[in-house]
């Protein structure tokens, strides 16, 4: 579960043509408000009211799109991705067929391409991302915009394995976001964990563990324990702790990482299921392997009907359960398997099983 950002902070609907009516702009930055604080039911609510409000026709072009990306972002963050993708191609097509400011254009891109790193198409999202930073580059090179599209260009290149690669553009979102007054808390929690995610990956635990631990500090104090933007940071917590052979630590923040989920999402949901994969890891490490062994198949029945079976995610729990086969010497089954995640891999652009550690 990525932590998705509404870059209407700043970017007031006024600015987009003339000023919203005020019923529009009352649930527009209501809703703005709610996904902050990670309600994404009322958030919903109140977007879909400013979109159905008689007063919507007398919106600008720019407007109506980006009304209609924001609801796509809320949704996404539901990981209803099909709804999401469906407003995000009218926004798009807004954008492509009437005057609209660029800067809701480039908005509009960076939150589609954002859905496509979610649902693991890294290639669309990083060609994407290229003409949304073009468009800010003009038109706000050092504003929240241009800091969200460096940050999920990050993450592109986390999703593809070019880690280091991925320090750079990270690091400036960051010092763009620390230039801003008041910068939101989650966007500064959701760049702070994605350059810890970069940090993880590339085997640099001493840089990833103090920006995690800001990270959790910052939603914590801002919005409480139960903030969306917390699963993500945990999840990078607990990799940490793995990787070191915390194992205790690791399934404490694992855990803790599943709650959320859970409470955001739902127990059915592809945010649950992929932090359970990783905490099977754990516990294979320890010998429960019972208890990993079920939650991998949990993992993999939800990745499978909410991704599909070509998924990164749902390939890389299928290697998790190779792994865990061999360990209980069920080897031709672990070697089936491993037959199956090569020929699924072989037919994918991207390789690397870094989607645990998306925001």
């Amino acid at each position: 579960m990525r932590r998705r950002i509404l870059l209407l902070i700043g970017l007031i609907l006024g600015i987009f043509g003339q000023q919203l009516c005020a019923a529009i702009q009352s649930n527009a930055s209501e809703g703005m408000q709610a996904f902050q604080r990670g309600d994404y039911a009322e958030a919903e609510l109140y977007y879909r009211r400013a979109l159905e409000s008689p007063q919507a026709r007398d919106a600008t072009p720019s407007q109506r799109a980006t009304i209609l990306g924001n609801l796509a972002e809320v949704l996404g963050s539901q990981a209803r991705y099909k709804e999401s993708e469906e407003l995000f191609q009218q926004a798009v097509k807004i954008t492509e067929t009437e005057p609209v400011n660029p800067k809701a254009r480039a908005l509009i891109l960076t939150n589609l391409a954002g859905l496509y790193i979610e649902t693991s198409r890294s290639d669309q999202a990083e060609r994407i991302l290229e003409t949304a930073r073009a468009l800010a580059s003009k038109e706000a090179p050092e504003s929240a915009l241009m800091a969200n599209i460096l940050k999920n260009l990050g993450v592109t290149y986390v999703m593809t394995g070019r880690f280091s690669r991925a320090v750079k553009p990270l690091k400036q979102a960051l010092a763009l976001t620390e230039k801003v007054n008041s910068p939101e808390p989650g966007q500064m929690a959701a760049i702070l964990t994605s350059l810890a995610a970069a940090y993880v990956l590339g085997k640099d635990s001493r840089n990833a563990e103090p920006l995690l631990m800001r990270s959790i500090n910052l939603l914590n104090e801002s919005y409480g324990p139960d903030h969306p933007g917390l699963y993500n940071a945990f999840s990078n917590l607990a990799e940490i702790h793995a990787a070191r052979r915390e194992f205790a630590q690791a399934e404490a923040a694992f855990r803790r990482a599943m709650a959320i989920g859970r409470k955001v999402n739902g127990v059915e949901s592809v945010a649950v299921a992929n932090v359970s994969s990783r905490l099977a890891v754990v516990l294979t490490a320890q010998g429960r392997y019972e208890e990993a062994r079920n939650l991998l198949q949990t993992a993999l029945r939800i990745q499978e009907q909410k991704l599909g079976p070509t998924s990164l995610y749902y390939v890389s729990t299928l290697q998790e359960l190779a792994n865990l086969l061999r360990k209980t010497n069920d080897i031709a089954q672990a070697d089936s398997i491993d037959s199956r995640v090569k020929n699924i891999r072989s037919e994918l652009l991207y390789t690397v099983p870094a989607e645990r550690l998306l925001k």
